[in-house]
């Protein structure tokens, strides 16, 4: 039998502060195994997103006699570390693959004209192919939709706040194709799984190349051909910066989301080496060849 938890509903606690459903299932039920999915954000949560993922080292005290297994498609050494220590597991065996997919197209666009870009390229697609859309604000998210939504497209927009009939309704539609866009904050992909998905724009800089890693994954799982756009413009990773201020109290945490936008930054100022090769650097893995596919590669003629 399968017991999935969201954290938000495993750590509810009662009016005494209590943790009354974790110890409804460790006295009332037999658990003979814990897994965490989507295991990176006990890392990447902030205090205003998901922060309850940060919380789960509890679970080792609660159920330290049992085996615990962490699975995500994105962490790099450190993460792996940090996740481990958050988690209080002192002693792990790691399984992990290859991060390379040959189907997903790399490319960084430098930001001039967003609104003006972003309708250029779309118009490589059908407007009834199935994409993703990243930005880093609510608001921006519901202007860019809406934007869509009157040239023809059949888009709609996600962010962490919007009620639950509503994300319900959203993520049904996505699934099975009455929705063709979603303009969403990083909230939106955690557990999607759509194979049709042939685009991923992210029209403002992602804050780690994990997230790059993790919002480009959701596109080519079919195996067939999909396009990853990052746009960068340095005014975006100021915008960043103030939103990351606003949203983390520590000065370590702090520095260190500093630090990998840092690298993010590194990435897409790259106009010569494989894009492919580039991101998998950050997970300690190689590519013998250059994926030939990137802008990059194909700029260069590689």
């Amino acid at each position: 039998k399968l017991l999935y938890i969201a954290p938000e509903t495993l750590l509810r606690t009662n009016d005494y502060d209590e943790l009354w459903f974790l110890d409804f299932l460790k006295c009332e039920c037999a658990i003979n195994h814990v897994a965490l999915d989507e295991a990176h954000a006990v890392v990447e949560s902030s205090q205003d997103f998901r922060p309850k993922y940060r919380q789960l080292g509890i679970l080792k005290e609660y159920f330290d006699d049992i085996p615990f297994t962490c699975l995500t498609a994105t962490a790099t050494p450190d993460n792996i570390k940090e996740i481990a220590f958050l988690l209080s597991i002192t002693d792990y065996t790691l399984f992990d693959h290859h991060l390379h997919r040959s189907n997903l197209h790399q490319n960084v666009i430098r930001k001039i004209d967003e609104t003006y870009q972003l309708m250029s390229l779309l118009q490589k697609y059908s407007k009834d192919t199935t994409g993703l859309i990243y930005c880093n604000t609510k608001e921006k998210c519901k202007t860019v939709s809406e934007y869509l939504n009157r040239n023809g497209y059949n888009s709609d927009y996600f962010y962490s706040t919007i009620g639950k009939k509503e994300k319900k309704r959203i993520l049904d539609g996505f699934i099975t194709g009455s929705i063709n866009i979603v303009v969403a904050t990083t909230a939106f992909g955690t557990g999607i799984n759509n194979d049709k998905v042939r685009f991923v724009f992210n029209l403002d800089i992602p804050t780690s190349l994990n997230d790059h890693v993790q919002q480009g994954g959701r596109s080519g799982r079919d195996g067939n051909p999909s396009d990853i756009y990052t746009f960068y413009h340095p005014a975006d990773v100021t915008k960043l910066k103030f939103i990351l201020r606003k949203s983390i109290s520590s000065p370590i945490r702090l520095k260190k989301s500093y630090d990998v936008l840092d690298e993010v930054v590194s990435y897409c100022l790259n106009s010569k080496q494989c894009r492919n090769k580039l991101l998998l650097q950050a997970y300690n893995q190689t590519l013998e060849l250059d994926c030939g596919a990137c802008d990059n590669c194909r700029k260069n003629n590689i």
